[in-house]
């Protein structure tokens, strides 16, 4: 695919004054305005990805802490889902 940008005078006369052709000075602030896609073993995120074992055990220790607010039961949750 080809894309046709047109440059400003502004950019091309800053690009003659550092001796870079526009092309290389396009693909560095492309660089750095674009993010870098994520490698295999880092998330969206850039955080390092889990194995199965650890997001598994994650998982189970964020289940084991959620709470329904301590009076309130899962039957009367559902009891309560059946009037509406």
């Amino acid at each position: 695919m080809e894309l046709l940008i047109e440059i400003p005078p502004k950019i091309e006369k800053k690009a003659a004054e550092l001796g870079v052709d526009i092309r290389v000075l396009v693909d560095q602030a492309f660089d750095v305005i674009a993010p870098s896609a994520p490698t295999p073993s880092m998330t969206r995120l850039g955080l390092p990805r889990m194995s199965r074992a650890q997001a598994t055990t994650a998982i189970r220790e964020l289940q084991s802490r959620q709470t329904l607010g301590g009076t309130v039961s899962i039957k009367e949750l559902i009891e309560e889902g059946r009037r509406y």
